[in-house]
């Protein structure tokens, strides 16, 4: 395998979909009870071993970094595979490509019926859930939208839809709720901000 190839295939499987950050998070602030709510964030093609928190002498991902420290690093994370929808689609299902077959490229083709998705599950129990994307691979047409109520694919960098999620988020959290408890969520915030130079 050429040194190109292999400096192609390691920026890919850094494809962050929760290499980066899977945090449950209360986006309300600290309290002492278990968090309720969670947020992945999938920054496609960002290699891990270009950041901060990973040992990379640049000061490339400060703010990364801060967060970082107050949360979890996973030092010994990995792609299921080494383009964005079925490494993406394998996190939503716990599924490897080979089950749930969207591994041709560029046309993956679209998720069976069969299969249940992290969103639908979260939805069924209770969970409000909304999914940022920046389209392209990312997008309805090969099934990524099942189980969210909103499904948002515009916008490849994330400074165009934050204002957005945070919107979504002020909205659920204020809105009634079932049975007196407080509104839960699941929001999937996806950009391509590192994909290209």
């Amino acid at each position: 395998m050429s040194s190109t190839r292999r400096r192609f295939l390691l920026a890919l499987s850094g494809v962050a979909v929760v290499l980066l950050a899977i945090w449950l998070v209360e986006i309300s602030g600290f309290t002492a009870r278990a968090p309720r709510n969670l947020i992945l964030v999938s920054i496609d093609t960002l290699r891990a071993d270009h950041l901060g928190s990973y040992g990379y002498d640049a000061p490339t991902s400060p703010k990364l970094d801060r967060f970082a420290e107050r949360g979890t690093v996973f030092r010994n994370a990995f792609s299921a595979a080494g383009w964005t929808v079925p490494s993406h689609m394998t996190a939503f299902t716990g599924l490897d490509p080979i089950a749930h077959r969207l591994v041709a490229f560029p046309d993956p083709g679209r998720l069976g019926a069969g299969y249940v998705t992290l969103a639908e599950t979260l939805r069924a129990r209770g969970f409000r859930t909304a999914a940022f994307t920046g389209g392209g691979f990312m997008s309805p047409q090969h099934g990524f939208e099942d189980g969210f109520e909103r499904f948002q694919a515009r916008g490849r960098h994330f400074d165009t839809k934050l204002g957005d999620v945070r919107d979504w988020i002020e909205k659920v959290e204020s809105g009634p709720t079932k049975d007196g408890e407080e509104p839960r969520f699941f929001a999937f915030l996806h950009g391509f901000d590192v994909h290209r130079p």
